[in-house]
């Protein structure tokens, strides 16, 4: 993730470690939604803070909602 440069590892969850905060990210594929031809693929993911103070957490939460609104993952 660029929002997180050097802080994020990838194994069968993606762990980030910012600033005292670790959170792991979980994912998972769903079934495809279809509405008509329309087919959306469907994705789970979860995301367990496994250390840090709460106001830190808000903040990495915002840093990588800002970073996916702006394309940059």
């Amino acid at each position: 993730m660029q929002a997180f440069p050097g802080c994020v590892s990838v194994d069968d969850l993606v762990r980030i470690s910012w600033q005292g905060v670790v959170v792991e990210i979980r994912l998972r594929l769903l079934p495809d939604f279809s509405v008509g031809l329309v087919v959306l693929p469907m994705l789970e993911v979860t995301w367990d803070f496994i250390e840090g103070a709460e106001s830190r957490q808000r903040e990495l939460l915002k840093k990588a909602d800002l970073s996916m609104q702006r394309g940059l993952g």
